[in-house]
């Protein structure tokens, strides 16, 4: 098991990147001097690896960009293969644009048409030799699932799901006791000579103490036996907590991640300097998008309302007005072909530009680029009643984006609020510097799509 940003990645895909990339690249590096008469020499002297790489870089940030790193494309090989013409076509036009705006980049059409075959045919070669991987048990490890209770079932569920993960399931116990019968029972041969299968490890999903397991459950069969918190794998395999956890003596997950005051002044010297420079900017596409609100419904143009913010506190955040003007008296969350929008409010709801102006919130403290979603105090103040530790979001400053915006998106019930808590206090819990820029990457890739927008 690897962690990046604070999120799981299995080793698997990680091989996998590696398998795409180290021999595309080494492709690209013979191929493409190859085509010129110059040879290595154009290499150094005239930005050949600078022109290589921007074709690799274009095509594995397209990869990316039509989800092929996603678990549907990780599990199936027809949706890769499927997706891979669009990354081809997608990298062809960027690259002419890039070819337009740098010519020092320039290769030849034939070359590049040379590059994406080599680069689709690697990328081909190496999805199938994952999916082989992947459905073989020999480099998989056993483990077993201690507990019967909800945790238990939701880990049971998630595993069995994601055979990339590496991880296969031997069997069930319901309590450490079970487990610690069953290591005994699996250290003596059976009665047909057969040894039962091995355990490389356990996860403890159970409510329940895990010192019966003892000496034997601590070994194993040697070293390498592994037991795992059943909450903290959940964390990990899911990016967000195991609410149930929060009365727990093992887990604080709303216990937000301490920065040191240099760091922390960094932050906010950072902030500052983004959010002014943005401002500064942006101002003329602001106040083209002022006017064109104005044209369509007239005034106001900008919309403020309280909301809460870091330790409960008010404040009031400022968006560009998306809806009619009659119905600011009453709290209502919007609704997706939500009536009251105006023509406009829906094309800047659709693109997100009616966030805007919350720059001058991050300018002036009352938000951080990214954090929990704040919402408004009304509504605030209802989650908070109903939902335990809900208050726990209010530990840090509220973002205008966060982990649960990209991992979560619009939320209205009561049941999709419980689930974006869980998010938001993973990333309280786990808030790091490279935490932040993969949800500033991913942020990039849902607005450039469109997706979630309400």
């Amino acid at each position: 098991m690897t962690k990046a940003s604070q999120t799981y990645l299995p080793a698997r895909t990680l091989i996998l990147a590696a398998t795409e990339a180290l021999p595309a690249l080494a492709l690209l590096v013979w191929m493409v001097p190859a085509s010129h008469s110059e040879g290595w020499l154009w290499l150094r002297y005239e930005n050949g690896f600078l022109r290589i790489g921007a074709v690799a870089l274009t095509f594995f940030l397209c990869m990316y960009y039509y989800d092929l790193y996603d678990w549907p494309a990780l599990r199936s090989l027809p949706v890769a293969l499927t997706r891979l013409p669009e990354v081809l076509g997608t990298v062809c036009l960027i690259l002419a644009g890039l070819y337009l705006a740098a010519p020092a980049l320039r290769l030849r059409l034939a070359v590049v048409l040379l590059a994406m075959a080599t680069l689709g045919l690697g990328v081909a070669i190496a999805r199938q030799i994952h999916f082989t991987i992947t459905r073989s048990g020999r480099l998989s490890q056993n483990f077993v699932v201690v507990g019967e209770g909800r945790l238990a079932a939701e880990l049971t569920a998630i595993i069995q799901s994601r055979p990339e993960l590496g991880i296969r399931l031997a069997c069930t116990v319901p309590d450490a006791p079970s487990a610690a019968r069953l290591l005994a029972s699996a250290a003596r041969p059976a009665a047909s000579g057969r040894s039962p299968a091995r355990v490389d490890g356990w996860i403890m999903a159970s409510s329940r103490n895990r010192e019966p397991l003892g000496e034997a459950g601590e070994n194993g069969d040697g070293p390498n036996m592994q037991i795992l918190d059943g909450p903290a794998l959940y964390e990990i395999l899911t990016g967000k907590v195991w609410l149930e956890s929060l009365d727990s003596d093992r887990q604080q997950p709303g216990q937000a991640a301490t920065a040191s005051p240099l760091a922390a002044a960094a932050k906010r010297t950072l902030e500052i300097l983004f959010s002014l420079f943005a401002l500064l900017l942006l101002a003329p596409l602001m106040a083209m998008i002022a006017l064109v609100i104005w044209a369509d419904s007239g005034a106001p143009v900008v919309f403020h309302q309280r909301r809460v913010g870091q330790s409960g506190h008010l404040f009031t955040l400022y968006k560009f007005r998306t809806m009619t003007k009659g119905d600011h008296g009453r709290f209502r969350p919007a609704e997706k072909n939500d009536e009251r929008f105006t023509r406009a409010g829906r094309w800047l709801r659709r693109t997100r530009l009616d966030e805007l102006p919350q720059l001058w919130n991050i300018l002036r403290g009352d938000m951080s680029f990214m954090g929990p979603r704040p919402f408004a105090w009304q509504e605030e103040r209802e989650w908070a009643l109903e939902i335990p530790g809900y208050t726990q979001r209010w530990n840090v400053k509220p973002g205008a984006t966060g982990w649960a915006q990209i991992r979560r998106g619009y939320c209205s019930t009561r049941e999709d609020n419980v689930e974006k808590l869980a998010y938001d206090l993973f990333y309280i819990k786990n808030r790091s510097f490279a935490l932040d820029l993969w949800i500033l990457f991913e942020t990039t890739r849902i607005l450039l799509k469109g997706r979630g927008a309400r």
